[in-house]
């Protein structure tokens, strides 16, 4: 009952929310204002609100200067302050009387005042703005028809609107721009009925029918009136006996009107009139494209997912040739190292700007490709985003955010030089800044940009920072290692032991940033000789030699307003500068720090020390991936667990506490993958506080598995040896352990791996022509088999001698590239021949050869069905064509038909799904491996429940540990609005934010496989459990800091708005070491059956609730701060949010002045001497 009681309140609250406003304007102006809404609600930030709806105007008003466009949204997100906006005109109308309806909306909603939404709906025109997005609402209670004054006598008038209407119900959603005009005559009459119906282009193809359906039902009341409208969120419908357009302009709706049977039997006769003679190219392209999807899928299984994400959109050619007018001078922008850049408009009047890149080699666009699946993840507010994509030949379109203002180094020293005020400068810092920081620290994985330079950052109409080609740099070179000096960053801003060395990590970044704001501040470009006496310097020495001297404020732009920036400020920041400028990577600052020096401007900062790079005495190592010394030792070959190489990095880490709890953690989690008796092969990473570890660990498979972890066991300590390194690689007949600090699985063919042969030779003729045959038929079949792993033997003819041989490939790289690896190492130990024994090494690849027996003749692979050609298989595939395809025909044809009828109407409602096979998306499981991963959802692997679903433990079949949660969703609109919401949220990457692993449909249930946390839910540790008061204050601090951290993005960096709604300790979960996760962000949300963005069911704990969220249904991101808050007093005082108000006997919104006055309401498990 209270729950009835509570939905009635709500839905009272929101139907106050807007006030309405009908005119008295006559029937017979075609302009006239039908509705106005004004939200109750008043905005945050008034002068950041005004800012942020006048751009989002402007853009509208621009994508409806194009004369073919007649729908338009923007948004405008900064500084907290959300403003999204929909235009709509009616197509009869020009593109000056479109215009001039827009800008009468305009000041109608303008009249609202400083309110966070507003609406103005015109007989031919519609403008809505609200603080969230609401451009896929359709059917909102309350909007109701609008009826004329005067009533028709003619007796068939009523049927002929009735018919007319419903023709246009039916036709409108089956164009392809949702909009639909006609006329009717009314019989015995020389009257005609005009009438139009539109649809919300956002909305899919069912929601605008749904909408229609209602609307036309409600003109249906307005009968026998001459005249009525019917007005929703997602459509518009309005008839008339007065003209409000021309015939000319009319529809034809026949077309739109057929059921679709016609098509459905042309196709069927189509297909048993032609299939004869095509079934045996449609069988056999069948059938390869079915082999060839079954191997990619095991190569990458994740790209299987990325149905369900929110990606990239794939344009035509001839998109992008109309947006730029064949790429014409006149739309070129600019042009660089990897191709040039035009201004665009595409078919919906967004303006962008479109990247055209060259792809030289197969290899290189395949290796672009696989990239390309991590960055079109990367959203930050100050990233340039990627907004779709074009394959043509060997080009490579990239469609991009357009930036009004351009680059950053026309305003410094280019035609726009001395333009920018110091406010713009610092704020221009600041977001590379925080761009860096997500790019380095925030995100998943760690991204090195390698190219930070003034006119890498592009300014928007609000002179707002966007980082571009990041990343996208680090994709071109030909070579796979982590070193590449090609084109990779530019002259005056590469660090130098990245120049020196090609060592990379986050700090080449840092020392880049340095240089960048050296040149914001001075105005002057990096390489420029500044004259001192009779000596020349760049800007980095003459900005060090002013600090040394006290006179560094010397080097602001003389352009520069004095008044506008105090001394000491600008000294700081300077300072700061050259701290990112030190020769020792160690010294510079993480970006992470310079954020937090730049947010609170804090007087207290370390001083920069001015030192010269000194170049390390050791020799350039073999293993180029490492830079690194090489020990062998001088065990017998006849030793199987001999180690053959151990390299170790020659540079240091930044942290060193950090990174030994990083290694230490990857290596355990290698360990606990390779205790799964069919696994050889594991991967882990750990990235906190910027110290990144990956590793990798791969062991023969001909050895039990108690020998596997043991060889792994001295593999770690043999690592060991290399001590605070940020590289090591040990390499043993019997296994392979790496770690680095950079991605380097999909690594391969690293020049200086090489071979190591044996003392021993053989003297038997046949021998070396034998071993040759074997490694041929190694190289060959390996990169076939699932497992990149075969062992085979061969007998030495005219002897008793038999050789044994082993090629193992890492199962991250490419079956291409396993074969390049092995072709190239088995030419390495054809030089070792005829030595008795032998061993080629790679990053990618093992190959090994002897004499003398290592594994079992039992254990050898049998290499036959490998070493075929396929001919036989492609001519089985086509005698089976033949033989069931004149039965299976007709079934065939028709199916294609209709599935690419389906695909059709899929892509129509959705472009942007057709891009994400490009993104790293979650992975698709079978419900079957779920089942075996929690033993059949087992009340033991039972981890919680909750109000969406249970919870469960899973041990997938890679021995990767998750939770698995079961949801179940009974309603298919309650699917279809969860599935579109996930498509963002599967992008949403940081650090602190659960990250969603995969996902599997069965029925009406959903299951989410996320991330395992070995610590569980927060409010366990603070008075839920038995680990109460168990938590260290330096524990609860970092929770704290993680939390903010985490909701810091989803306000403010992503590049939409995200409100959690239901932010409290058990949706905090902690890893194995302490840190947190938000958990079920953004899911709550997307359960309820209302669209709008008021939502009360589930969407928040008591006493986390907002009260402007409880009262009045209001939400924006302060909801999230004030549950937030009340998380922090639970964590300081250990205590439950209710049995502190009843301590205190206070009301629930108590205030934290009275928290912090009563000094025993602290928690007394935390030791006083911990804070």
């Amino acid at each position: 009952m209270k729950n009835h009681t509570l939905i009635i309140f709500v839905m009272v609250t929101v139907m106050v929310v807007m006030a309405e406003t009908v005119t008295s304007q006559q029937d017979s102006v075609n302009n006239t204002l039908i509705r106005q809404y004004c939200s109750k609600y008043g905005v945050l930030d008034t002068d950041f609100f005004l800012r942020n709806l006048n751009t989002t105007l402007s853009s509208l008003r621009k994508q409806l200067g194009n004369a073919t466009v007649y729908h338009a949204v923007a948004r405008t997100i900064i500084n907290g302050e959300s403003v999204y906006a929909l235009a709509s005109c009616r197509q009869y109308l020009s593109n000056s009387e479109c215009l001039k309806c827009f800008d009468t909306a305009v000041k109608e909603v303008r009249a609202c005042g400083i309110v966070n939404g507003g609406r103005a709906v015109y007989d031919d025109c519609d403008l809505r703005y609200e603080n969230y997005d609401f451009y896929t609402e359709f059917n909102v209670g309350g909007n109701v028809g609008v009826c004329g004054n005067q009533t028709s006598s003619l007796s068939a008038f009523t049927q002929t609107v009735k018919k007319l209407l419903s023709n246009l119900q039916v036709a409108t959603p089956r164009t392809p721009d949702f909009y639909a005009a006609s006329i009717r005559e009314v019989k015995g009459s020389n009257v005609t009925v005009y009438a139009i119906a539109q649809c919300n282009l956002n909305i899919t193809q069912r929601d605008c029918k749904e909408c229609l359906s209602i609307r036309s039902k409600t003109l249906s009341d307005c009968l026998p009136k001459t005249l009525g409208r019917a007005i929703d969120a997602g459509c518009f419908m309005r008839y008339s006996n007065v003209a409000f357009f021309r015939d000319n302009q009319t529809t034809d709706l026949t077309p739109f009107l057929k059921d679709g049977n016609s098509r459905t039997k042309k196709g069927v006769i189509g297909g048993v009139t032609g299939g004869v003679g095509l079934i045996l190219i449609v069988f056999v392209c069948l059938l390869g494209r079915r082999f060839t999807k079954s191997r990619d899928h095991h190569q990458d299984k994740s790209t299987g997912a990325t149905e369900m994400l929110q990606g990239p959109m794939s344009y035509s050619h001839q998109d992008l040739i109309n947006a730029t007018n064949n790429f014409s001078r006149e739309n070129k922008v600019g042009e660089g190292a990897f191709g040039e850049v035009y201004k665009g408009t595409i078919n919906d009047g967004e303006v962008v700007a479109i990247k055209k890149t060259t792809m030289a080699s197969t290899g290189r666009k395949s290796f672009f490709n696989n990239e390309l699946k991590i960055i079109s993840n990367v959203h930050h507010r100050h990233l340039l985003r990627l907004l779709g994509y074009c394959n043509k030949g060997p080009h490579l379109f990239l469609v991009l955010e357009f930036m009004e203002n351009g680059s950053l180094d026309k305003f410094l020293y280019g035609e726009k030089r001395g333009s920018l005020t110091w406010r713009q400068r610092f704020e221009i810092i600041f977001g590379v800044a925080r761009g860096l920081a997500y790019l380095h620290e925030q995100y998943h994985v760690t991204i090195v940009h390698r190219d930070i330079k003034s006119s890498n950052i592009l300014l928007d109409n609000d002179f707002q920072p966007k980082i571009s080609d990041f990343g996208l740099v680090r994709l071109l070179p030909d070579d796979k290692t982590h070193i590449s000096t090609k084109v990779a960053g530019t002259f005056g801003f590469i660090a130098p032991e990245y120049a020196i060395y090609g060592q990379v990590s986050e700090k080449v970044d840092t020392y880049s940033f340095g240089v960048l704001v050296l040149e914001i501040i001075s105005g002057k470009r990096c390489t420029e000789g500044m004259e001192i006496g009779s000596i020349t310097q760049n800007l980095i020495d003459y900005a060090w030699d002013l600090y040394e001297k006290s006179i560094h404020v010397n080097l602001i732009d003389i352009s520069l307003d004095p008044s506008e920036y105090r001394q000491e400020d600008v000294t700081k920041l300077i300072e700061l500068a050259l701290m990112c400028t030190q020769s020792q990577p160690s010294t510079r600052p993480s970006m992470s720090k310079v954020v937090s020096i730049l947010g609170d401007r804090s007087p207290e900062q370390l001083q920069p020390m001015r030192s010269t790079f000194t170049e390390p005495h050791e020799e350039i190592p073999l293993d180029a991936s490492t830079s690194a010394s090489e020990a062998a030792t001088s065990q017998p070959d006849n030793a199987n667990n001999t180690l053959v190489r151990r390299y170790c990095s020659q540079y240091g880490v930044v942290d060193q506490g950090f990174f030994l709890r990083n290694l230490n953690n990857t290596l355990a989690s290698l360990r606990q993958q390779l205790i799964n008796a069919t696994l050889y092969h594991a991967v882990a990473r750990t990235i906190i506080n910027g110290e990144s570890v990956y590793g990798l660990a791969l062991c023969r498979q001909y050895l039990s598995k108690s020998a596997c972890l043991k060889c792994f066991d001295t593999a770690v300590k043999e690592v060991r040896v290399c001590g605070n390194m940020n590289g090591g690689h040990a390499i043993y007949d019997d296994c392979d352990l790496r770690y680095e600090n950079h991605n380097f699985y999909t690594e391969a063919n690293v020049r200086g791996n090489v071979g190591v042969c044996g003392n021993q030779t053989s003297s038997q003729p046949t021998f070396i022509q034998t071993v040759k045959k074997l490694l041929s038929d190694l190289r060959i079949a390996t990169p076939r088999k699932p497992d990149f792993y075969a062992a085979s033997t061969r007998e030495v003819t005219g002897s008793n001698v038999t050789v044994y041989a082993i090629a193992q490939c890492n199962v991250n790289i490419s079956q291409r590239d396993c074969a390049e690896c092995l072709s190239i190492r088995s030419e390495t130990l054809s030089v070792c021949l005829s030595s008795t024994f032998g061993r080629a090494i790679d990053a990618g690849c093992f190959m090994r050869y002897s004499t003398i027996a290592f594994f079992r003749n039992k254990q050898t692979t049998d290499l036959t069905p490998f070493l075929k050609d396929g001919n036989s298989r492609t001519k089985k595939a086509i005698i089976g064509g033949v033989i069931g395809g004149v039965g299976l025909l007709m079934f065939v044809l028709v199916f294609l038909l209709l599935h690419k009828s389906t695909i059709s109407r899929g892509r129509q409602q959705d472009k942007s799904t057709g891009a994400t096979e490009l993104l790293q998306g979650p992975m698709v499981y079978r419900h079957n491996d779920l089942i075996i991963a929690t033993n059949n959802f087992s009340k033991e692997n039972k981890l919680g429940e909750g109000a969406f679903g249970e919870v469960y433990k899973g041990t997938l079949n890679d021995g990767e540990v998750v939770a698995i949660k079961k949801t179940t969703m009974d309603s298919r609109l309650r699917k279809a609005f969860f599935n579109n919401e996930l498509k963002i949220i599967s992008n949403v990457h940081h650090r602190y934010l659960m990250r969603l692993l995969g996902y599997c449909n069965k029925g009406s249930h959903m299951f989410l496989v996320l991330e395992f946390m070995a610590n569980g839910s927060l409010d366990k540790f603070l008075y839920a459990g038995e680990k109460q008061g168990s938590l260290t204050w330096r524990q609860r601090f970092d929770i704290i800091y993680g939390v903010a951290r985490g909701l810091a993005y989803l306000h403010e960096q992503y590049h939409v708005t995200i409100v959690h709604r239901d932010i409290k300790s058990s949706n905090i979960l902690l890893d194995k070491d302490f840190q947190p996760k938000i958990s079920d962000f953004g899911l709550v949300r997307l359960l309820p059956e209302d669209k709008t963005h008021t939502s009360t069911k589930a969407a928040g704990t008591f006493g986390f609730i907002a009260p402007e969220y409880a009262i009045h249904g209001h939400v924006s991101e302060k909801v999230d701060t004030y549950s937030f808050g009340v998380l922090v007093l639970e964590i300081i005082s250990g205590k439950r949010f209710g049995t502190l108000v009843v301590e205190w006997n206070q009301r629930a919104d108590f205030h934290a002045s009275e928290f912090s006055r009563n000094s025993s309401s602290f928690s007394k498990s935390s030791s006083p001497g911990a804070y």
